[in-house]
C-alpha cells in the first residue's frame, strides 16, 4: 500500500504540466481507486517536485545531444 501510494504521488507529479495545477487534487481519487497510502502519496508528490527540475535539465541536455563532460 505504501509503495502504491508513493508511486501514485510520483506519477501525478510527473503529470503536472498537462493538468494546469489540478494534479494535487488527482491524488485523492487515485489513492482511493488503487488502494494506496495517502501520506506516502503526498511524500511521493513532494519528492517528485524536488527531482523534477534537475531531471528536466538533464533530459534537455540529453535530448539536444549536449554533454559538458565530453
Amino acid at each position: 500500500m505504501v509503495a502504491m501510494g508513493f508511486a501514485i504521488g510520483i506519477a501525478v507529479e510527473m503529470f503536472t504540466l498537462p493538468t494546469l495545477g489540478f494534479a494535487f487534487v488527482l491524488i485523492f481519487p487515485l489513492v482511493y481507486l488503487f488502494k494506496g497510502n495517502l501520506p506516502a502519496a503526498l511524500v511521493g508528490f513532494v519528492v517528485g517536485k524536488v527531482i523534477y527540475l534537475p531531471m528536466a535539465i538533464l533530459n534537455t541536455m540529453v535530448g539536444l545531444g549536449y554533454c559538458p563532460a565530453i
